[in-house]
């Protein structure tokens, strides 16, 4: 009997966390930012910013609006928002300001956005190290079925840099965006 309880136990364990991932596709977004969103949403708070990820269908966008600054009490430095055919399709939140030890992204601030993550999604399921001469940091990522949130931080020796970002992305608007007839 107490055998059956401990596997009844065990198994409701393992299935409230793997419910946990789906909050990320229910919440579809974070802080004020909803992926999916018409553009029109934010149009008076865009600057265009010149990145890689530009492209014909993909537009990068610097919110100014000052309305966002922490994410349970870490300091946002920039928001970034990324627009697939007028729609919200990523969210970028940068952390720390580079070299300025003031407002610097650290290892403990990494640590407590990784706890309150798991309490609202469960578990990461990939977590990658980053450590060699120059850096050292983690990328963990968790991934439900439309929406992917990837939590990084980065060390760099040389410049005494500590930075990281939150970045949360639709998946199926990526997928129709990389189709290009979206």
């Amino acid at each position: 009997m107490k055998n059956i309880i401990l596997l009844i136990s065990i198994f409701l364990s393992f299935n409230g966390f793997g419910q946990l991932i789906n909050n990320l596709d229910f919440k579809n977004g974070i802080a004020k930012f909803k992926t999916g969103d018409d553009i029109s949403k934010y149009k008076n708070y865009l600057t265009p910013v010149t990145t890689r990820f530009n492209t014909s269908n993909l537009q990068v966008y610097k919110y100014t609006k000052g309305d966002v600054t922490h994410i349970y009490g870490v300091d946002i430095n920039q928001i970034n928002l990324f627009f697939c055919k007028n729609k919200l399709q990523m969210i970028q939140l940068e952390l720390g300001l580079g070299v300025e030890k003031s407002a610097q992204f650290t290892e403990s601030e990494f640590k407590l956005l990784k706890n309150k993550f798991i309490n609202n999604f469960g578990v990461f399921q990939k977590e990658q190290s980053v450590n060699n001469e120059e850096d050292t940091g983690g990328m963990l990522l968790w991934d439900a079925s439309i929406i992917r949130l990837e939590l990084i931080w980065l060390k760099n020796y040389q410049d005494q840099f500590y930075g990281g970002y939150i970045l949360l992305k639709n998946k199926n608007i990526e997928h129709k965006c990389n189709l290009s007839d979206f």
